[in-house]
């Protein structure tokens, strides 16, 4: 069965669907479900994939990504960290 619509990140993260979860991150229009991949992206350590959300239009997804990736301590996101110090929106760089 076809099913239209939002996709669920639960179900997506249930079933380690790696794709998925990075189609949400990048296409999404609501920030909030973009968030939620973020984080369901990190708890599947895809840390590597979460990188380019700190390019996202939002600042709210910048931010959340600025802050978990802070917190995963991988050596790959020390420069697009720092680099992310300068970023316009003060929430991304706190």
């Amino acid at each position: 069965m076809l099913r239209f619509g939002r996709p669920s990140v639960e179900r997506l993260e249930g079933k380690n669907d790696v794709a998925g979860l990075t189609r949400v991150l990048a296409s999404a229009s609501q920030v909030e479900q973009r968030i939620e991949a973020l984080h369901a992206l990190i708890r599947l350590e895809e840390h590597d994939l979460v990188l380019g959300a700190l390019g996202d239009g939002a600042a709210e997804v910048r931010a959340a990504a600025a802050h978990v990736l802070g917190l995963g301590g991988d050596i790959r996101a020390e420069l697009p960290l720092v680099l992310a110090l300068r970023d316009h929106d003060w929430h991304v760089r706190t």
